[in-house]
């Protein structure tokens, strides 16, 4: 499968997209992500990283799809942190989209061009008392 998933640092979901990536394909990962966790802070912290995907086919107009099952997963985990790794200018663009649709007071997102800055953001949300 394209997208791996794993438990990073012991603390959350890291996903990691690899060649020809589809919308299906993501929404797939993450529909097995909150059925698997449902209310647990590993779905809570997650960490998509699309560093090494060659290209995403994804209908724009499925963007807000994928956007609506965080919001909707936000009722039972009460908050989402969610940072995507796109250093391609096409992924990138459709990160911010997918961001943009996403806003919400309760899901804190953020896109960025590398995996380090993701990673070092990603644990400072988790560090003790910013749950």
């Amino acid at each position: 499968m394209p997208i791996e998933h794993r438990i990073a640092h012991g603390q959350y979901i890291a996903f990691r997209a690899t060649g020809a990536i589809t919308g299906p394909e993501i929404l797939a990962a993450n529909r097995w992500l909150y059925t698997e966790f449902p209310d647990s802070d590993l779905a809570r912290f997650q960490l998509w990283d699309f560093s090494e995907a060659t290209i995403i086919s994804v209908n724009i107009d499925r963007i807000p799809a994928m956007a609506g099952q965080d919001k909707q997963a936000v009722q039972s985990l009460s908050q989402l942190v969610i940072a995507c790794v796109a250093p391609d200018d096409l992924i990138y663009g459709l990160s911010r989209m997918w961001q943009a649709f996403a806003d919400d007071e309760a899901i804190d997102t953020q896109v960025f061009r590398d995996l380090r800055s993701a990673e070092a953001w990603m644990l400072a949300k988790i560090a003790p008392g910013t749950k």
